[in-house]
């Protein structure tokens, strides 16, 4: 998939991802910054942080470094697995990080979702997501002291956060009883979901129809009856996202069908004015509806 100057969406990330490895591999802050848009969030196991400044990005990149430095690690080794040009001015892509010291992995390696925008200085990182499940720790090194400020922030904001539990009831509803075509314009594909399964992309009006069979199937085996959610918090990013983490209760009849835990949406708002559902990310070490479905799937 090609733009304008004729790179593809593959390459364009491999890119970013081989210098912004280099700028941590070398402690160069200033090169890492280079590539970065604010405000800058960062999603991990149903957790967020939103960064509005340099020194927020140099507080976790400082983290992140010493991190990898306390492993051990001589190089980070990142592949771009899949890439996708979202218009002329987004990318949506997924990698693999491989953690190297010495040539042998020192951590196991790990999946992350990144959002890149064009902006007049170039293509730039807007968002990232990471599976860390088997890195136990690493969210509150990546997330850092910044987080608490930033859901502070966004718990403040109560029009955001109306909005965006708006959209989180009409999308459980319509999952449970609505049609197909409601769900349909409820998400704006690609559709990123991070959970259980690792990372999935819905790239079109099939691969959302067959994962609405998926959960509905999941929902009759296991008499889910409701599901309800609640915001826990929200946050504007420039004008037309709005990144939050909100807790799910899955119901049988009166039970609690299993323990509630918390996940981060994405949303962006269409040229329609619609809020739409881009991303979801599902923590990765409890039982969480994403996991239900893959049982459902594989049973």
């Amino acid at each position: 998939m090609r733009r304008g100057s004729g790179q593809t969406a593959f390459d364009i990330s491999q890119s970013l991802l081989d210098r912004t490895a280099r700028a941590q591999m070398e402690d160069d802050f200033d090169a890492f910054f280079q590539h970065v848009t604010l405000p800058y969030s960062l999603a991990a196991d149903g957790e967020q942080t939103i960064m509005h400044n340099r020194q927020e990005v140099q507080g976790t990149f400082d983290a992140v470094r010493a991190h990898y430095m306390s492993l051990g690690t001589t190089e980070l080794k990142r592949m771009v697995t899949f890439a996708l040009f979202d218009g002329p001015d987004i990318i949506h892509s997924t990698h693999e990080t491989t953690v190297l010291g010495d040539g042998v992995p020192v951590a196991p390696s790990f999946s992350t979702y990144v959002r890149y925008k064009r902006t007049d200085q170039g293509w730039r990182i807007q968002h990232s997501q990471f599976w860390l499940s088997d890195l136990p720790g690493v969210t509150e090194v990546l997330l850092g002291s910044a987080r608490q400020k930033s859901e502070q922030s966004a718990i403040a904001c109560d029009a955001v956060r109306a909005v965006f539990q708006r959209c989180l009831n009409s999308f459980t509803i319509t999952l449970l009883k609505g049609t197909e075509e409601q769900i349909w314009h409820l998400v704006q594909p690609p559709l990123f979901i991070q959970g259980n399964e690792g990372n999935r992309v819905l790239e079109n009006r099939k691969d959302v129809t067959n994962e609405i069979h998926r959960y509905r199937a999941t929902f009759r085996m296991n008499q889910v009856t409701d599901i309800v959610r609640l915001v826990k918090s929200a946050e504007m990013i420039g004008n037309r996202r709005i990144s939050g983490t909100f807790r799910t209760h899955i119901l049988s009849g009166t039970q609690i069908a299993v323990p509630s835990y918390v996940s981060t949406m994405t949303l962006e708002q269409a040229e329609d004015l619609n809020w739409r559902v881009t991303s979801f990310v599902h923590p990765m070490n409890s039982v969480t509806l994403d996991q239900m479905v893959q049982r459902t799937t594989q049973a």
